[in-house]
């Protein structure tokens, strides 16, 4: 995976206001990279798809899930990729 940083934009005309709506973008913040379920966060933050709201993230650090949206959920997604490095000829082909 050569993510470097994750951005969401919400674009949702309304709804998401209450946690039960779902749809959150949950960041276990802390986690090792070898954790695939968050059990090493040192803490959960959700951020609620309300229209209008952008996140940017260090997609390679921060382990993160959506939850189950109990309504349509709308985002924009762009993920800025990493050169992989696999030695000098690779380099000098850029």
């Amino acid at each position: 995976n050569h993510r470097a940083l994750s951005m969401i934009a919400y674009v949702n005309p309304t709804g998401f206001e209450r946690p039960e709506d779902g749809g959150q973008l949950r960041c276990h913040v802390g986690a090792s990279t070898s954790d695939r379920i968050g059990a090493s966060a040192s803490r959960v933050e959700d951020i609620a798809p309300k229209g209008g709201v952008a996140v940017l993230f260090d997609a390679r650090r921060v382990l993160h899930e959506v939850l189950p949206s109990h309504a349509r959920r709308y985002a924009l997604t762009l993920w800025l990729l990493s050169v992989p490095h696999s030695g000098a000829a690779s380099d000098a082909q850029l």
